[in-house]
């Protein structure tokens, strides 16, 4: 893959969000509010409410994520943040923090231009996140992939690839095997 340009969401690049992640907001209009909200408030909202919330969100801290651009072109984004405002994990009963590193943030979710896919663009916004986290402060990186089983299709993989995490060395410290938890620690 040719060079790619990985930049923090800001209002500046609201419209490249927009366009990345299309009218419908993305995998169910999410507007990547689901790790961000608690289940029965993500049940709750629709998706011009979760659009609205996140846009209130990159006005008011640090951004929320990373857009990768190829020639200028949005086609990728990665979430990430601080654990503890991650409303969705810290108040599942699925994913209970196993404990409380300080410093410990999460990366929770791609968006891949559907033209783009394949290509690793996965890894490199992986490698990118991983790089921005660190000048955050960040001591330890969690995730939260699927173990892909056969071809993905539509969506499928949002929450990122194992093997992916694994290549840039992240470990399996909890979960299941489908859908393990994973971390690496940020020396």
């Amino acid at each position: 893959m040719p060079d790619i340009e990985i930049q923090p969401l800001t209002l500046e690049r609201w419209s490249d969000f927009e366009q990345l992640f299309g009218p419908r907001g993305g995998y169910a209009g999410c507007w990547c509010m689901w790790p961000r909200l608690r289940s029965k408030d993500w049940g709750a909202s629709r998706s011009a409410g979760r659009k609205e919330a996140m846009r209130a969100i990159v006005q008011s801290e640090e951004p929320p994520g990373l857009l990768a651009y190829l020639d200028g072109e949005p086609v990728g984004w990665v979430s990430l943040d601080r654990r503890e405002r991650l409303e969705h994990f810290e108040y599942s009963r699925k994913v209970k923090a196993l404990d409380r590193p300080e410093g410990l943030w999460s990366i929770v979710c791609f968006v891949i231009d559907k033209e783009h896919r394949k290509q690793g663009l996965m890894g490199r916004l992986l490698k990118g996140a991983l790089d921005y986290v660190r000048e955050r402060g960040a001591l330890v990186v969690e995730a939260y992939p699927i173990e892909a089983r056969g071809e993905l299709k539509s969506y499928q993989g949002f929450e990122g690839i194992a093997s992916v995490f694994e290549r840039v060395g992240f470990v399996r410290v909890g979960g299941t095997e489908a859908r393990p938890v994973m971390r690496k620690e940020l020396a």
